[in-house]
């Protein structure tokens, strides 16, 4: 704890706060380049923007966690965005396994096992 316990909470804050603003950034322009691109490229940026969403959401929760007790109320704003967040992740372009999986099989020179590339 002490002086070392509390820089190390303030890198994770950090580190959470510069991951949840970047991120809007980083996926806007993954996502144009996914439209637009075919075959391996569009393999690839799907697993970039999944691994970005995945980042997004690991930033989200070292903020939540140290957001206090009273995030945990349904009224608070932190508790809508922890929420919002985690629920994206569940969609199946977000879903990080089956994206990983995807992204493997496609490397390897397997079928990608899935119609969302």
């Amino acid at each position: 704890a002490g002086v070392a316990g509390d820089l190390l909470a303030l890198l994770n804050g950090a580190a959470s706060l510069a991951g949840v603003v970047c991120f809007p950034l980083v996926a806007a322009s993954l996502v144009i380049r996914f439209r637009r691109a075919i075959g391996a490229e569009r393999a690839q940026l799907k697993w970039h923007v999944t691994y970005a969403i995945e980042l997004a959401r690991r930033a989200t929760d070292r903020w939540y966690a140290g957001s206090g007790a009273h995030a945990v109320y349904n009224d608070s704003a932190a508790q809508a965005r922890y929420r919002d967040v985690n629920t994206a992740c569940h969609h199946a372009m977000a879903d990080f396994d089956g994206s990983a999986e995807m992204y493997g099989r496609f490397r390897l020179g397997l079928d990608p096992g899935t119609p969302l590339i």
